[in-house]
């Protein structure tokens, strides 16, 4: 690697750098309440925001593979406000419908606590479909049975709806994630006495969102009995 090319990364990383206090300056005046703060692992953050300065070198063959900037992790708790009961004889987008009675003891539009806990969204969409959590948590019991993997590189707390990358908090990862699939099983199960096919959402216009899914509902716990 000549001379000219690391004098070159310098000064690509010294502008990232200045971008990233600019930016982290910006966001602390913004918020008075959860203020970014620099952690042990080196990064900036809050709550629902980590800011990550970063730069990766690489020799041998990958010597022209240089990435330097800042990297924003965002999350948040999403579908907070899971779920209405479908409507009767009622066919929904995405493969989802409801036939002549509600297969529960809740009118159609009415609010069915405790659902929105646990599970993973449907790939490339934000539905739960309950045969994929099956099979997914099947598939990891059956992988700690075989091998009992240890590692622990993630915090997940359940309680508080937090997750966070690279931060070991003592129990390992394979555990939480079968943790995390069979709470929405068992929502299922003390909601309803059974299990459902899924949980999708309400419009079409949800359905074809690819930003962060914390933004999708409003939230808020809605019955449309009501209405």
């Amino acid at each position: 690697m000549g001379v000219s090319t690391l004098d070159e990364n310098r000064r690509v990383l010294k502008k990232v750098l200045f971008g990233a206090l600019f930016f982290i300056t910006a966001q602390s005046v913004r918020s008075q309440v959860n203020r970014l703060q620099l952690n042990s692992r080196g990064y900036f953050e809050t709550r629902g925001l980590n800011v990550l300065v970063f730069s990766n070198w690489y020799d041998g063959n990958f010597s022209d593979a240089k990435i330097s900037g800042i990297e924003l992790i965002h999350h948040g708790a999403s579908v907070l406000d899971d779920a209405l009961q479908a409507p009767v004889n009622h066919v929904h987008f995405d493969l989802y419908a409801q036939g002549p009675t509600t297969d529960s003891p809740y009118k159609p539009g009415a609010h069915i606590p405790g659902l929105n806990v646990g599970g993973w969204f449907d790939a490339g969409d934000y539905d739960i479909r309950t045969e994929t959590q099956c099979s997914v948590v099947s598939s990891l019991v059956q992988r700690w049975e075989i091998s009992f993997p240890k590692r622990d590189e993630t915090t997940i707390d359940e309680q508080r709806r937090y997750v966070e990358i690279h931060r070991p908090d003592g129990v390992p990862d394979l555990i939480q994630q079968i943790e995390h699939g069979v709470l929405q099983l068992l929502a299922q199960q003390k909601a309803v006495s059974h299990a459902i096919n899924g949980i999708v959402e309400s419009h079409l216009y949800q359905y074809r969102h690819l930003g962060d899914s914390y933004i999708l509902p409003a939230n808020a716990i809605a019955d449309l009995t009501h209405r």
